[in-house]
């Protein structure tokens, strides 16, 4: 990536100031070259900063002052940065209303750079971050990610460090070596600074390619490389792993070169040669401690390292001579007796201190209470191992997951219509009025009943319009109920409801069955024809093409538009031995089309269902055999003998991969290989098909029928060896403080992220919260084993699951899987949560999963409204206070509208004014008839087409005199309405100035329609009234006196055009005087001049340019001389202007002959014009 500050980097700054601040000596020169790399950047405020600490350092030292640089200063002054920095910002906008990703890229880049220079890291992050977002290739993304990670080090943000690592090691390139090393730098650096990790941090150091070189000098050096991965590993690794890791390691031995001393002391400490490691670590202290990143990292370090060595020490004997040990370490006997005390309580060492003889033995053991400790653990982890097995055994059976036990009393599955709404969704039951049955209440009219999944009432109301044919429910939980008469009634969760018809064939021969879908229904009408609505927003009927039936269907079923290839709707008609699909354009028989298929031919098929997905259909025999097909009937997928000849009560999916059949008291499970589950029930049960099971719903209880999940199998099948089952063993002996643990995580290390990730997929899919805390802890447990772990799926997942568990408590009734909360999406379930009138719940989901939360909140206050029984001024007051006033910014004018309906306006009127937008405030006002408010408001939005919109309104409902009086006083909307009775209704415009008493404004109305007046008595009389109005008004005399003489004008054009035959009227009166002269009538001109005193000049004016007009030469030389006064230099410039040339010249010989101040003044600049010789 280019940059302006390329091979610096404020990093290089940092390390000079912690040296100039930690080593006085060095102090000056340090402060000089970080001074000297500042200049490199524009940061002015840094600069000043060391110059001062700089300047107080020489006068410490007697020393003279450094000078600023002024030039620099200059160039990098704040308004230049300001103007810089503003410049970028704007390309940055209109680049990115362009929505070029380049150049958008490219600004954000420039931006960061700009930022980085002058020193705002945080700005500069900012628009890295963004240029992220930007990137159109792996070069692009890698770039910027190094950018990032570049300025959050120097930041000392690691935790931004460590996620674009992460990011970064995704990215794939064809050559990623010197990216892999720096990102290995960085995950060192994090692991060192941040967490004083030193084992993983020298994993880290330990794996950088030597390709790095120089590349990442702004942050590390090859040297740094080196120091640091030696120290960690010093400090942190056993003798085996100092040598198959460093020592043996080619690549790091390269680094190694740069740096002899830590070389020599790897070795030194490898080979036990402790005085000379001693000794090298004490000559290297000082220098280590002026780096910044080490620094307060070194005694730790230091620390580790010893205690390493003292332990390496110990190890191959049995007893040690602490006086040999002491001299060696180069310590005193007492203080090595305290360091290996504090070893043997730590645990580090096996052994007891002899103090008299100055002794260091081991420890014996007790070899018989080992092998008796050994077998009683062998016992426990028998036992819970068996406990394991019997654990997934159960797990693997328990496909069959109870939800609820229905809190519903009395209630009879068999004797009601039921339709349940997938998702979790409510359950509709009314009394099935084709079954005879034995009324148990004096209730005779049927009660439609609303439950939850866990059978809690959401609503009742009693049904009096007519016999439901077929029920279902939309996406939006919206209960359709059709009727037998051809009507539609579309209820919502509460009971009100909109209705539409299936048009006139269902109304004359009624319904006979219908199928509905989440956005539509398909309706076979009385006399076999197929009607469909495709959108419950908009419902058309719509007819199908006309299958041509003479009786009904043995079944029958649709395919949503959405898996069609025609994008329709298609339905699927059991024929005779056939099947007919149908849409709008066509009918096919399939066993005409597709006669490859026999099985088509053994019909007639009882039960149709078609796939959650549409792909596959299950197609049920009249001799008891389920036939499994592709739906567009090309494959024969499977075959399964039920042994039934009765039809199933019901026939669904559960998933896409088996199908779930319902006799009394039984339900009957076909996977896709054959195999089939048997489940007994008592009585009839509803199955509602999920898209990843199926739920049951019987008298007692809600149960979920589904595929064991993959990652569920993984972890808790019998004899399990994935990763995931090892993990969760782990941890089961991690909490017994079995060593097995250990061991079990060793031997998953490779696949530890796949373990990680299968645990937190399994908690995912628990419906249990128990099981679901064991496994996030066993994920959480194998997290701590790994480097670098992406918890962005963890935490995802967690959040999921808590959500999920509070949507699956009995109060609320929503039992969704998780893969059901991700197809129905938040946002959808906030808004199910909402009208279901679980508002605090919807909330929190909002707060937690960072959702916008408005739509909550105002839904809760038009419910309020609706049912609270408290005045208006409380109502309004705790509204306000729930939903923030005006400070929020959220929109109050659905909650005010909800009021007004409710008949509350007075509360609607006050919400009101706390909408922030006057668009929504407005329109609702008017239609409230606060006129003069909702005016009022517009006014003060300074928004001109609201104003207009109102005054517009008012003006077509209100009396004229009442429309004045609201507008007046508003000069805004005053000066609107002139501004639109000036082009559009000239009468209203002279009707307001009227009753405003604005006489001078009328008059001028009156003017211009004088002028549209095509009767010039007309015309004159209107002028005369105006002028009179005019009079009136002494801030008017000058319009007075000038249409006094405009009407004069107009009558003295009106005797000209009769007296002359020629045009006069709509003449200015230059033009009339000029057209006299033109014509002749001299006479009547200079009377003209004289009726209105026109000037002598303009008068000159006027008959020179007639008479040159007319070609009047004679008359223009007499008329020339006859008015010596005015010259002859307008004269000539006329004859120039018309092009007569030749007079023009004559007219010059005659100035010249006359002389005078004219000849002086235009003689010479006419002989050029004219080409006259000097």
């Amino acid at each position: 990536m280019a940059s302006e500050v390329d091979n610096v980097c404020h990093g290089r700054i940092d390390r000079l100031l912690f040296i100039a601040e930690h080593c006085p000596p060095l102090q000056l020169d340090a402060y000089k070259l970080a001074l000297d790399e500042i200049v490199k950047f524009s940061d002015l405020n840094k600069y000043y900063a060391v110059l001062n600490r700089y300047n107080e350092a020489l006068t410490l030292r007697a020393k003279p002052e450094c000078v600023a640089d002024a030039n620099w200063v200059k160039a990098n002054s704040l308004r230049n940065l300001r103007e810089k920095i503003e410049s970028l910002e704007v390309e940055f906008r209109n680049r990115k209303n362009m929505g070029l990703k380049d150049e958008i890229r490219a600004s954000c880049i420039q931006l960061g750079e700009h930022y980085y220079s002058c020193g705002d890291l945080s700005s500069s992050l900012k628009y890295y971050t963004q240029a992220r977002e930007y990137c159109s290739t792996p070069a692009q993304l890698a770039d910027i990610c190094m950018e990032v990670i570049k300025v959050s080090i120097e930041l000392g943000n690691f935790t931004h460090v460590q996620s674009y690592v992460v990011k970064a090691e995704s990215i794939s390139l064809s050559d990623k070596k010197q990216l892999t090393a720096k990102l290995k730098c960085s995950t060192g650096l994090v692991n060192l600074v941040e967490a004083e990790k030193f084992s993983r941090a020298a994993r880290s150091f330990l794996d950088v390619n030597f390709e790095l070189g120089s590349s990442f000098s702004e942050i590390l050096s090859p040297n740094d490389v080196a120091i640091y991965g030696g120290l960690c590993a010093l400090a942190s690794f056993d003798r085996a792993d100092l040598k198959h890791r460093v020592i043996e390691n080619s690549e790091f031995k390269q680094f190694l070169e740069l740096e002899p001393q830590i070389r020599e002391l790897i070795y030194a400490f490898y080979n036990s040669k402790y005085t000379t490691c001693l000794e090298l670590m004490q000559r290297l202290k000082p220098d280590l401690l002026l780096d910044m990143f080490l620094h307060n990292h070194v005694d730790v370090l230091y620390e580790n390292i010893r205690k390493k060595a003292l332990v390496q020490y110990f190890s191959p004997f049995s007893s040690v001579d602490m006086n040999k040990m002491a001299k060696s370490f180069n310590t005193t006997v007492s203080q090595l007796e305290a360091e290996i005390a504090t070893l043997i309580g730590e645990n580090q060492i096996q052994a007891r201190i002899d103090s008299h003889n100055k002794v260091l033995r081991i420890k014996k053991t007790d070899q018989r209470t080992q092998i008796f400790e050994k077998a009683l653990k062998m016992s426990d982890e028998y036992q819970l191992q068996t406990k394991h097995t019997l654990l997934r055994m159960k797990l693997l059976r328990a496909d069959l997951v109870e939800l609820y036990t229905m809190s519903w009393k009395d209630v009879d599955l068999s004797k009601f219509m039921v339709a349940a709404s997938p998702f979790g969704g409510p359950l509709a039951l009314i009394r099935n009025d084709r079954k005879i049955l034995a009324l148990q209440s004096q209730h005779v009219k049927p009660v439609m009943h609303i439950y939850s999944s866990s059978g809690k009432l959401i609503n009742q109301f009693q049904w009096d319009k007519g016999r439901i044919v077929g029920m279902g429910w939309t996406r939006t939980e919206h209960l359709i109920c059709v009727l037998e008469y051809g009507s539609v009634r579309v209820y919502d969760i509460h009971g009100e409801f909109t209705q539409f018809s299936l048009g006139q064939d269902a109304k004359d021969y009624g319904v006979y069955e219908c199928e509905i879908w989440d956005s539509g229904l398909v309706a076979l009408t009385g006399n076999y024809k197929l009607v469909a609505i495709t959108d419950f927003e908009e419902p058309r009927p719509k007819y199908l093409s006309d299958p041509g039936l003479m009786q009904a269907p043995h079944s029958w079923t649709i395919i949503p538009p959405q898996f069609t290839l025609s994008r329709h709707v298609e339905v699927l008609l059991a024929v005779n031995n056939t099947i007919l699909v149908t849409d709008a354009s066509s009918v096919q028989d399939q066993v005409q089309t597709f006669f490859i298929v026999p099985m088509l031919t053994q019909g007639p098929f009882t039960r149709i269902s078609v796939a959650p997905n549409g792909r596959v259909l299950a197609l049920f025999t009249t001799d008891g055999r389920l036939w499994v097909v592709s739906s567009d009937f090309q494959k024969n997928l499977a075959e399964f003998s039920t042994n039934s000849t009765t039809p199933p009560i019901q026939m669904t999916w559960c998933g896409v991969d088996s199908v779930v059949l319902h006799w009394e008291d039984t339900v009957l499970m076909v996977g896709p290989f054959g195999d089939w589950i048997k489940y007994s029930y008592e009585g009839v049960v509803q199955l509602v098909p999920e898209v990843d099971g199926v739920r049951i719903v019987t008298n007692e209880k809600c149960e979920f029928l589904q595929r064991v999940p993959d990652s569920c199998e993984k972890v808790f099948k019998i004899g399990s060896t994935a990763p995931g089952a090892i993990l969760y063993d782990a941890l089961e002996h991690f909490e017994k403080k079995s060593p097995k643990a250990d061991e079990n995580i060793r031997n998953i290390k490779p696949e530890l992220a796949e373990a990680v990730d299968t645990c937190v997929e399994c908690a995912g899919e628990e419906f249990y919260a128990h099981r679901q805390k064991l496994l996030l802890k066993a994920a959480s447990f194998g997290k701590c084993f790994l480097d670098t772990y992406n918890s962005e799926y963890f935490v995802s997942t967690c959040q999921i699951i808590r959500v999920l568990n509070a949507l699956r408590n009995f109060e609320i009734g929503i039992p969704l899987t998780i893969t059901q909360y991700k197809r129905l999406t938040p946002e959808v379930l906030i808004n199910r949560l909402v009208n279901r009138h679980h508002h605090l719940l919807a909330l929190r989901v909002c707060e937690y999963l960072g959702i916008n939360k408005d739509r909550v909140l105002i839904h809760w206050a038009c419910a309020k409204i609706k049912r609270s029984v408290d005045d208006e001024d409380t109502l309004c007051r705790l509204i306000v206070e729930k939903l923030g006033g005006d400070k929020t910014g959220l929109s109050f004018a659905e909650v005010a509208k909800t009021a007004y309906q409710s008949g509350h306006t007075k509360l609607a009127t006050r919400l009101l004014d706390y909408e922030p937008q006057a668009a929504n405030q407005v329109p609702l006002l008017m239609s409230m008839q606060e006129d003069e408010l909702a005016l009022i408001k517009a006014i003060e939005s300074g928004d001109n087409d609201l104003v207009y919109l109102v005054m517009l309104h008012m003006k077509g409902k209100l009396p004229t005199a009442d429309f004045f009086r609201i507008v007046n006083g508003k000069p805004l909307a005053c000066s609107l309405l002139e501004t639109y009775s000036k082009q559009q209704d000239l009468k209203l415009l002279k009707d307001f100035y009227y009753q405003d008493d604005r006489r001078g404004d009328s008059a001028n109305i009156m003017v211009v329609e004088a002028y549209r007046k095509d009767d010039l008595s007309a015309r004159v009389n209107q002028l005369r009234v105006s002028q009179k109005l005019y009079q009136e008004d002494k801030d008017y005399a000058f319009e007075a006196k000038a249409t006094e003489e405009q009407t004069k004008l107009l009558e003295i054009q009106a005797q000209l055009e009769k007296d002359t035959g020629h045009s006069f009227l709509e003449l200015s009166l230059s033009e009339t005087i000029f057209k006299c002269l033109l014509l002749g009538h001299g006479n009547r001109a200079a009377k003209i001049k004289s009726d209105f005193k026109v000037p002598d000049k303009r008068f000159w004016w006027l008959k020179v340019k007639a008479l040159v007009k007319a070609l009047n030469w004679e008359g223009l030389e007499k008329f020339a001389k006859s008015n010596p006064k005015f010259g002859f230099s307008g004269i000539i410039d006329t004859l120039i202007k018309a092009n007569q040339l030749h007079q023009a010249k004559l007219f010059l010989d005659l100035m010249i002959k006359t002389g005078g101040a004219e000849k002086e003044l235009h003689a010479e600049r006419y002989k050029s014009l004219l080409g006259v010789a000097k």
